[in-house]
């Protein structure tokens, strides 16, 4: 397929656009990510969500719009990363009514679709308390589980709670400390690495 010289423009102008975001140039970033959307880019849509649920360098934060986007961005793109967004809002309330279960939802379609170990990490969360669905520790346990053979260090922390909450003390701080240990290590070499998200 030959590219048109207008989808060679918006291919240099989103990889512009993300060079300025990663460099957390977002007062740059965002009105090109804005720009892009109008040029029916449907990758600028989970950027400029990005953008403002972080807030910062000008921009003021706003869950709304932050939503709004991730909601685009799934429509428009079926971006994974809009998922777990919407997994997130709905799970904390930000920009939107509370809502375990539909954040249960929108994890479960990561875990199950695409599998994801934040998605797993969360759904252990929502197990872990009984919140969206029915408490369950088991499952709770074989989420963080999954979360720690995927590399998240987080799932470590959750299964120290668990541990503890059990009553096993020795097992519940060797968890936790175990995590902290990773953490350090991890960030250490990348301070943003992935596998220190803890939601």
């Amino acid at each position: 397929m030959l590219r048109t010289s207008s989808t060679t423009d918006r291919e240099t102008r989103l990889k512009a656009a993300i060079e300025l975001y990663a460099r957390k140039n977002y007062s740059a970033a965002l009105p090109m990510f804005i720009a892009l959307i109008d040029d029916d880019c449907k990758e600028a849509y989970g950027y400029a969500a990005s953008i403002y649920e972080i807030g910062g360098d000008g921009i003021e934060q706003d869950f709304e719009k932050a939503f709004f986007y991730y909601q685009k961005s799934l429509e428009e793109f079926g971006n994974v990363g809009a998922h777990l967004a919407l997994g997130r809002f709905y799970y904390y309330g930000s920009g939107v009514k509370q809502d375990y279960v539909k954040a249960f939802e929108y994890y479960s379609w990561v875990e199950q679709q695409k599998g994801h170990p934040l998605a797993d990490l969360m759904l252990g969360r929502l197990h872990h308390h009984g919140h969206g669905v029915k408490q369950d520790l088991s499952k709770a346990r074989e989420y963080y589980e999954k979360a720690i053979a995927n590399g998240y260090v987080f799932g470590y922390t959750y299964l120290g709670l668990l541990e503890l909450e059990r009553g096993h003390q020795l097992k519940g701080w060797w968890y936790r400390l175990k995590a902290a240990y990773l953490s350090l290590r991890v960030s250490i070499k990348n301070p943003r690495d992935p596998r220190l998200r803890s939601c």
